[in-house]
């Protein structure tokens, strides 16, 4: 457990800590349960209570000078991504380091075995979570991590030994790559946790989340993680190494991908504060992401990926991030939608900022807060020499620039690395979309984060997105539109992505491993189906439509679906149509072939 301190400010928050503790000792000293003694013990608490509020006096006029040097060095800098470790953020118990105290920190860091922690004691949402004990999910992931090494790097494309030197007899030894991984975090439930946690138990070396005082459209909202959940994360995710940030900014201008881009840059601190060196691994995601366990075994095993080889690529952007090939789970396990994301990502620390050698590799100068200024590989275009001069001509030979967390999610580059296996998908990675426990969550997200939308807390849910509305089609079982009026030019209606029908049960694996248990799977469904309902009719109250009006919107929706369904019939005909017609020419092919003379 690691929480960061700044000496001068620990001892306020000691000293504030000891005054509370010993008003709150006093004032149980003086209440008592005897009627007839009440009136004695008042009097005796006279002298104490007023001492006690002269020592409380004295503590606040300490500590709000503190405070409000803290506010004031909330500014940010002209390069935010090169500050030094005397930023503006906060951690458990106050602040880790305003410019105006020494920029020695004091790491308090506390080893405790992992044990089991409930979460009934927490404001955190639960959401929908597993019957299954721990064990049962054990199993799994030791079958997966016992899988043969040449197998699972065959599967990936990467090789036993490094190209150009011949390959040992004996069996290769799996390289033990260190993982250090980062995220930002603010109400996703425990289920969503859990989830992930299935997939990477005790896989990293160290886990970094980051949660801030503001939405990125500058909403304030309150800090929800604590100092008891480092030890829920330890037990949860099989990790020590945990460390919690809270990045605090109340520059209100700064909003939307500005915003997040700074608050995720703490991650990169706390990977430095937990040693991580060059030949480690750094793995970004968002809190709703995750790589297979086969993948980031195989990351970390296989004796040579190229990827992780600084010799090859200097930090190359083509050559350098490992990017997922990911399956997009929507709001529920049997709501999977027809395309994929590339997100999350690894690089290695070589070429990560405050990691690698930045004599070797200058960190890129920035415009608009976290983009990289043209040409210092702010795009990924070679195609001939002018794209090329125009996106790395201000690099000096391979000194291409570190990347910074923004360069993580937003910079073009790397290698979406996909599983090559009979009967199996290509999916190395996971996306669990809006796996929020109630859809007022999800409106909330959708008016308050990152590409928010307005009026979201009034739409029809599927009217917010395009996500949203495969999703509602989905747990209500209804038909998905087409995506284009291309070819249908009499349809009414369009939707950006389907599902695949069916469900789980109709995909090849791999599957989460979370998603192994059946019985959630069927409750949380049946939950989510639930929830559209209840939303429904919250929508419509708050609204106060009449009777008329909700008749009038069921109708007009039972329409579209109707015309769904003849669009979903009128595309099988075509579609049997055009395989009748294909088996027919083979068929004619066939019988030519067999009738042609034989040349003697």
């Amino acid at each position: 457990m690691s929480m960061e301190l700044t000496s001068s400010h620990h001892v306020e928050v000691e000293r504030a800590r000891f005054y509370r503790n010993l008003m709150e000792r006093r004032r149980r000293i003086g209440t008592g349960s005897i009627a007839s003694a009440a009136n004695k013990r008042q009097r005796r608490r006279l002298p104490t209570v007023a001492w006690g509020g002269l020592l409380l006096i004295a503590s606040l006029c300490t500590t709000i000078p503190l405070i409000h040097r803290a506010n004031r060095s909330l500014h940010v800098g002209k390069n935010p991504y090169h500050e030094s470790t005397a930023s503006a953020k906060w951690a458990f118990g106050g602040n880790i380091g305003p410019r105006n105290v020494p920029q020695e920190l004091e790491i308090v860091s506390t080893k405790v075995p992992p044990s089991t922690v409930p979460y009934d004691d927490d404001t955190i949402p639960k959401g929908v979570l597993s019957s299954e004990q721990g064990y049962f999910f054990r199993a799994i992931q030791r079958s997966i991590d016992h899988s043969d090494l040449s197998e699972r790097c065959r599967r990936y494309g990467f090789s036993m030994s490094q190209p150009g030197r011949p390959q040992s007899s004996a069996d290769p030894v799996p390289a033990q790559r260190r993982i250090f991984f980062g995220s930002l975090i603010a109400e996703e439930p425990w289920e969503l946790l859990e989830i992930v946690a299935a997939e990477t138990y005790g896989i990293f070396e160290a886990m970094i989340f980051v949660e801030g005082n503001r939405t990125q459209s500058a909403t304030p909202r309150p800090f929800k993680r604590t100092e008891k959940h480092i030890q829920k994360f330890q037990n949860l995710f099989g990790v020590q190494n945990i460390q919690i940030r809270r990045y605090v900014n109340e520059d209100i201008t700064l909003e939307k991908m500005a915003r997040e881009h700074r608050q995720r840059q703490e991650i990169l601190k706390g990977w430095r504060d937990f040693g991580m060196g060059p030949e480690d691994i750094g793995y970004i995601a968002d809190a709703d992401e995750t790589f297979t366990r086969d993948f980031l075994r195989a990351v970390q095993t296989c004796p040579y990926v190229e990827a992780l080889d600084y010799g090859t690529h200097h930090c190359f952007n083509p050559k350098v991030k490992i990017a997922g090939y990911t399956r997009m789970f929507e709001s529920s396990p049997e709501c999977i939608a027809k395309r994929t994301w590339y997100h999350p990502d690894m690089i290695m620390g070589a070429c990560v900022e405050l990691i690698g050698n930045e004599t070797l590799n200058p960190p890129a100068p920035r415009v608009k807060d976290y983009l990289r200024a043209p040409g210092y590989a702010h795009n990924c275009e070679t195609r001939n020499d002018r794209m090329y001069k125009n996106s790395f001509g201000k690099i000096g030979g391979n000194h291409y620039p570190l990347w910074s967390a923004a360069d993580f999610r937003r910079q073009c580059g790397g290698h979406n690395y996909e599983l090559n296996a009979t009967n199996h998908t290509k999916y190395t990675a996971y996306h669990f979309h809006n796996f929020f426990p109630d859809l007022k969550a999800t409106r909330r997200k959708y008016s308050t984060y990152g590409h928010s939308v307005h009026g979201a807390e009034r739409k029809r849910l599927e009217n917010i997105g395009d996500d949203l509305k495969m999703m509602v089609r989905c747990v209500q079982n209804w038909t998905d539109a087409p995506t284009s009026k291309e070819n249908n030019w009499h349809v009414t209606e369009t939707q950006q992505w389907q599902r695949e029908v069916g469900g789980l049960e109709a995909t090849l694996k791999p599957w989460p491993i979370y998603f192994l248990d059946v019985d959630y799977r069927r409750r949380k469904h049946h939950s989510i189906q639930e929830s559209v309902k209840w939303d429904e009719r919250r929508r419509q109250a708050g609204m106060r439509m009449m009777a008329s009006e909700r008749k009038m919107e069921r109708v007009t929706e039972e329409a579209k679906e109707l015309k769904r369904q003849a669009w979903a019939k009128e595309a099988q005909a075509e579609a049997l149509k055009a395989e009748i017609v294909a088996a027919a020419i083979a068929a004619n092919m066939t019988n030519q072939n067999m009738s042609a003379p034989v040349a003697i």
